[in-house]
């Protein structure tokens, strides 16, 4: 039986449509496969620095077998100057090698096995400027012979063994300008000898106190520094009484302190300081005093306080003041008690660009009263119980260029999927589409695709 031109024109019309779906499909398809690489690898801790393309090789997180072995690699590299072998299991060997190239200046080698043997040889290198051997099994040997080293500028010794010996060696150095040392077990009192070296700009030294020694010493250390704009002091058992010898600080710019025993005292001393532009308390146990005169300083422009205490009862106060402050343009007021209530408040700031409110326990009214601000360029909502958008708001919203929204239950799929394709607010955050892809499939989200744009 031969079709009329009615379903002949149907016809055609389906296999168009068929067409469409499978090219959207395919194009889905192969941007989740992409974005999900970048999606999954974590981000290195020194992933705000940034190089010139002709002079940076990055073969971290690849297939071994994929590329040349590091001896190999070495003799290619005679116009490179950057090398990053993350991961790469590399041993005491390979360091040697790659001690033996004269035009690198950065060397980027953490999670390997290089051990004090291959630090040794590394830091005999006259060309590099920065060493990152954060987790490599180093101890004090291998940082004795770095601390003789007179070209590096900036290293890494995060997640090492270094100790009080390794610490206190550092000191001899007076080239390093930039020193991380996170979680090496130096204790307070050769940590006090690190912060006394003044060619220091910048330290970490996040987890260094195993044994909750008293950190006066070292507290006493950082007020009389002069030069130091960047220190992080996380977990190493700091209290009240230790920020009060802190704050006679007025060089540092950056100051962090998460993961301590800070009160609201403690806070409200902080809050007092006029130098610092950058403060980060989380984990800590800030309560509604402390928050409230926090969020009424004038100099701060990035402020953590997640994973903090606010009451529930007084959230709109605090809030209020956060919204109602002209010099913060980073606020992470994450893993609190926030709510709908918190949440309408914090969006009438008129100063914030970047706010972070994960786990708040908003909820619609809250989300909907935050698309509508209109300086916000960032916003971070993720695991919160958000269920239904205003569309209408979002496409109005000229301004956010950020919006995480994984770890919530939206209903409309269809109005979100029709402003992630004619919004590019959201394509920025391509978390979004993954998490839909998976959730309803790749087949049926071409298809809400194809029926909404």
């Amino acid at each position: 039986m031969k079709m009329g031109n009615s379903q002949i024109s149907k016809s055609k019309r389906k296999k168009s449509k068929r067409e469409r779906v499978n090219k959207v499909k395919s194009l889905l398809t192969d941007f989740v496969s992409k974005y999900d690489r970048f999606l999954t690898v974590p981000t290195p801790l020194y992933s705000k620095y940034s190089y010139p393309a002709s002079s940076y090789v990055d073969l971290s997180y690849t297939i071994r077998d994929e590329i040349l072995y590091p001896r190999d690699l070495i003799m290619e590299m005679i116009d490179k100057t950057i090398l990053d072998l993350w991961n790469r299991n590399l041993e005491t060997e390979d360091a040697v090698m790659l001690s033996k190239n004269t035009t690198l200046t950065s060397l980027y080698l953490r999670q390997n096995n290089i051990k004090d043997e291959g630090t040794v040889a590394l830091a005999k290198s006259l060309s590099l400027k920065s060493l990152y051997l954060g987790y490599n099994s180093i101890g004090p040997k291998g940082v004795e012979a770095l601390a003789n080293n007179t070209s590096l500028t900036t290293l890494f010794l995060d997640q090492n063994s270094i100790g009080p010996i390794g610490g206190a060696a550092l000191t001899r150095n007076t080239t390093l300008t930039t020193i991380v040392v996170d979680n090496n077990s130096i204790g307070p009192k050769s940590l006090a000898l690190i912060i006394d070296n003044t060619s220091l700009i910048s330290l970490s030294a996040d987890d260094n106190n195993d044994y909750r020694e008293d950190v006066t010493s070292l507290c006493e250390a950082v007020a009389r520094n002069t030069t130091l704009t960047s220190l992080n002091l996380g977990t190493n058992n700091i209290g009240n009484k230790d920020v009060t010898i802190l704050t006679l600080n007025t060089a540092l710019i950056e100051l962090d302190l998460s993961t301590n025993d800070i009160t609201d005292k403690g806070a409200i001393e902080l809050a007092r300081n006029i130098t610092l532009k950058s403060l980060y308390l989380e984990s800590n146990r800030i309560k509604n005093a402390g928050m409230i005169a926090l969020s009424k300083t004038t100099t701060l422009t990035s402020l953590n306080l997640s994973n903090n205490w606010i009451d529930h009862k007084r959230v709109t106060e605090v809030c209020e003041g956060f919204s109602k402050n002209t010099s913060l343009k980073i606020l992470d007021l994450s893993y609190n008690y926030i709510g709908n209530e918190g949440a309408v408040t914090l969006a009438l700031t008129t100063s914030l660009i970047s706010l972070f409110l994960r786990n708040c326990l908003i909820e619609n009214k809250g989300f909907n009263a935050l698309i509508r601000n209109n300086t916000l360029l960032s916003l971070d909502l993720c695991y919160n119980d958000i269920k239904n958008m205003n569309s209408g708001d979002l496409l109005k919203n000229r301004t956010l260029t950020y919006l995480d929204l994984p770890s919530n239950t939206f209903s409309h799929t269809g109005d979100l999927i029709l402003l992630i394709m004619r919004r590019n607010i959201i394509l920025k955050n391509m978390s979004i589409v993954k998490i839909l892809s998976k959730v309803i499939g790749v087949e049926m989200l071409s298809m809400i695709i194809i029926t909404y744009v």
